[in-house]
């Protein structure tokens, strides 16, 4: 869990910030989150019993599968598909790690910038801690952007040509239902949609293939 927690994190971002770079020339599409227990605040997640927040990850699951089910991927697919996301966490991960040095290195004005709002005082360094921190998102936003290639890529390893025709028009059937207009843009474009929402942007991605390729096997 902890391993996976910036990639977790980038989840939101990546979806405000990759949108215009994934669809470009598609037209203005509004991504709407779908409701679920990811969406949760964090103040109300720990209002929710333990057992309920399980019951809740479950039907996440349940919704992405409606997703990656349809597509009939073998286990030799999900094995591939799983260690491929696995890595490229885990890539991601140790990449984020120097792009926040900046800011580790603030620490201490962070923390008396605190101090000095909790009494009432002007916060004297805020300009420059806003300054550090918004010198990060580009990177960032250029590590998402390369990060969203890779997997793309990687799905086109995996997938069958009849398989990514299908997921992309899943992707784009979807877009049509939450703006209730006529989408338009590439098979590519809808691809790099159904890759960004469905494979990097769920955060339990790799266990769900896990599972998916155990009930298959079990099935055999």
């Amino acid at each position: 869990m902890q391993c996976c927690l910036l990639w977790q994190r980038a989840r939101l971002f990546v979806l405000g910030a990759l949108v215009l770079f994934l669809l470009m020339g598609a037209g203005a599409l509004l991504l709407q989150p779908l409701p679920s227990a990811k969406a949760q605040t964090q103040a109300t997640q720990n209002a929710i019993p333990a057992d309920v927040q399980d019951l809740l990850l479950t039907m996440d699951d349940v919704g992405e599968l409606k997703f990656i089910a349809p597509l009939k991927l073998s286990v030799e697919q999900l094995d591939k598909l799983a260690q491929g996301m696995s890595e490229t966490q885990a890539e991601y991960n140790r990449k984020m790690v120097p792009l926040f040095a900046p800011v580790r290195k603030m620490s201490e004005s962070v923390r008396e910038a605190k101090k000095q709002a909790l009494v009432g005082k002007p916060v004297t360094n805020e300009e420059q801690i806003l300054k550090t921190m918004s010198a990060v998102y580009p990177k960032r936003q250029a590590l998402d952007e390369e990060t969203l290639k890779s997997v793309t890529a990687l799905v086109k390893q995996v997938f069958t040509k009849e398989q990514i025709t299908q997921a992309s028009k899943m992707a784009k059937d979807e877009q049509t239902k939450l703006t209730k207009q006529t989408a338009k843009g590439s098979e590519e474009q809808w691809l790099n949609l159904y890759v960004l929402r469905v494979i990097m942007s769920y955060p339990r991605i790799v266990p769900l293939l896990k599972e998916m390729k155990a009930a298959l096997e079990a099935g055999a």
